[in-house]
């Protein structure tokens, strides 16, 4: 061969990821049926290519099948592409009983203007080894090339299968990986269930699976007879081991036997995230759950090791149950190994969502009165939280950073949900002025005034407002001491207003008050100027007094001022 003929044209080539796809017997379908299921190609690749911002694309049919280059910047997208399109594309087509299969390279691509169609669609080598590829694959496989695997294989080692395998060709023989896609709704799902608890009970015993057993480690005789006695109740079927030492666990412990092993963080000798990493090493598919009668120092580096959940002692064990039916589902497990696929710090993400789940149980627990308005606003406000947070779980996105925007939100709806709960136990006078009286022990700067006239008590006692007097009370003065930091003056004035028949509530700080150009935003739910995720508790309370007819407003006044008026209706909630 001529020398000449060998030197590549570097000014005309561009890398490139190629996809070639083929809809398996797709041809002898009606023309009608394959206009749909091409359809359903198009609509999957198009909604993908938004989601990932992937813009640099050519692609063409070629009779049953779809090829597709992902350009320059583009291509290095072409794992998050496969991981958010396959198994949605798998969906789709089969209810229409349709398979595809597909092959993937990388390489450098010479676009040149075909002769006829004048469009630019030569994709050279990487698209015929891609071609041969997905003539190999098995229905809905996907091969790629050792130079995809090379490139992407240590970000993605989970997506690509371990071992090389041989496809013979009717002329060579290509080193190929399979590709298994990371499917993002059984991630959201499993998101779903670690915050809230598995929507199902696992079936515990799987024909084949050596691991039926739980061993629990921990020197407090008391707790390890509590903890181990409640699982033989709770899971018959499942063997439970106690160690009292470390050392024990370790002589007990056989890769493969145990599903769970629940171990305290501080224990003579070798402490519990000493033993965490020593039975990972031993076993990667151990769920470890770790329990601390100390803070949650111990966290951080438990789940950057591998750790499935940590509790701080003393814990609810029906809590505890909710995680052990997530671990001995070992579906979930597996997914949670995989997360670096949607992040660099898969240990993080995981602390959050123990934060996150933590938050939604302590406001179940505190805002459960069903018919109460705040507290159900609280609780409808947790689920659309976590929901809108479950469906962000897809590529393209900054996972981390939005489950650190959710825990925040959780956070703040703790907070509102203790409040609701203790002013629920006593009347709102009583409450409020014992809350005051806390507030003024706390912040020594802050001069606290409240003034109820009688009047407004007792219309206050037979009017259905009183049950989130509390929450909009609390929520308008932690607003007007953070204005103030903690120094200045806060006046809490209730009042009747007997000719209109309603309740007037003022609080007013004097504070700076609002900057102008913030003031149309104060009631938007994630607008806040105390930080990112703190907006949800003037919006609440907004909320919550227009679904009793009242209104609320501010103004400047010598600082800041919340106005809020209340019609006096016979009390219909509790």
């Amino acid at each position: 061969m001529d020398e000449q003929q060998t030197i590549i044209d570097l000014t005309s080539a561009r890398p490139a990821a190629i996809f070639v796809i083929d809809l398996v017997k797709h041809s002898s379908r009606p023309k009608i049926e394959i206009r749909r299921i091409q359809k359903i190609l198009e609509d999957v690749f198009r909604e993908t290519s938004s989601l990932l911002k992937i813009k640099d694309v050519h692609h063409k049919y070629t009779g049953d099948g779809y090829m597709c280059a992902f350009l320059g910047d583009s291509s290095a997208k072409a794992v998050d592409f496969i991981n958010a399109a396959m198994p949605e594309l798998r969906r789709r087509l089969a209810a229409s009983d349709q398979a595809f299969r597909m092959g993937v390279d990388f390489g450098l691509l010479h676009l040149r203007s075909n002769e006829l169609t004048h469009n630019f669609e030569h994709f050279d080598h990487a698209g015929i080894q891609a071609a041969r590829l997905e003539s190999a694959a098995q229905p809905n496989q996907i091969l790629c090339t050792e130079t995809i695997y090379q490139i992407f294989g240590p970000h993605y080692p989970e997506v690509f299968a371990g071992a090389p395998i041989s496809i013979t060709t009717k002329d060579r023989t290509i080193v190929a990986y399979e590709v298994h896609p990371f499917d993002y709704l059984e991630i959201q799902q499993a998101f779903s269930d670690y915050i809230y608890g598995a929507s199902s009970v696992p079936n515990l015993i799987v024909s084949g699976d050596s691991r039926k057993s739980i061993l629990v480690v921990d020197d407090e005789p008391q707790v390890l007879e509590l903890v181990s006695k409640y699982i033989s109740n709770a899971y018959p079927g499942i063997k439970v081991l106690a160690a009292a030492d470390p050392q024990l666990a370790l002589t007990l412990f056989t890769p493969g036997m145990f599903a769970i092993v629940i171990t305290d963080a501080v224990m003579p000798g070798m402490n519990g995230m000493d033993l965490t990493e020593r039975l990972l090493s031993l076993d990667g598919e151990l769920v470890v759950i770790m329990m601390s009668g100390y803070s949650a120092d111990f966290a951080s580096r438990f789940y950057e090791t591998g750790g499935f959940r940590f509790y701080n002692k003393p814990f609810d064990v029906h809590h505890l149950k909710q995680t052990l039916d997530l671990a001995l589902n070992r579906r979930i497990p597996h997914l949670f190994r995989r997360l670096h696929v949607i992040g660099e710090k898969p240990g993080e993400l995981i602390m959050q969502l123990q934060l996150i789940s933590d938050s939604v149980h302590f406001v179940f627990n505190n805002a459960r009165k069903e018919g109460h308005v705040a507290q159900s606003l609280i609780r409808h406000k947790v689920k659309h939280a976590v929901a809108d947070f479950v469906k962000s779980v897809r590529p393209g996105n900054d996972i981390l950073e939005k489950a650190e925007l959710v825990r925040v939100q959780m956070h703040c709806l703790s907070r509102l949900a203790w409040v609701t709960s203790k002013a629920a136990d006593s009347s709102f006078p009583i409450f409020i002025q014992q809350y005051i009286d806390d507030l003024k022990k706390q912040y020594k700067g802050l001069d606290l005034i409240l003034y109820m006239k009688p009047a407004a008590v007792e219309a206050a006692s037979n009017c259905s407002a009183e049950a989130i007097f509390g929450l909009v009370v609390c929520e308008l003065i932690d607003n007007a001491i953070t204005s103030l930091s903690g120094q200045g003056q806060v006046v809490v004035d209730f009042d009747v207003l007997t000719s209109t028949k309603q309740l007037k509530l003022t609080v007013q700080d004097n504070g700076r008050g609002i900057l102008p150009e913030n003031i149309p935003h104060i009631f938007s739910p994630g607008f806040s100027t105390k930080g990112t995720g703190r907006g949800l508790g003037l919006h609440l309370i907004r909320e919550a007094i227009h679904r009793l007819s009242g209104t609320i407003s501010y103004q400047t006044f010598n600082g800041a001022c919340f106005t809020v008026v209340m019609p006096i209706e016979e009390n219909k909630t509790s």
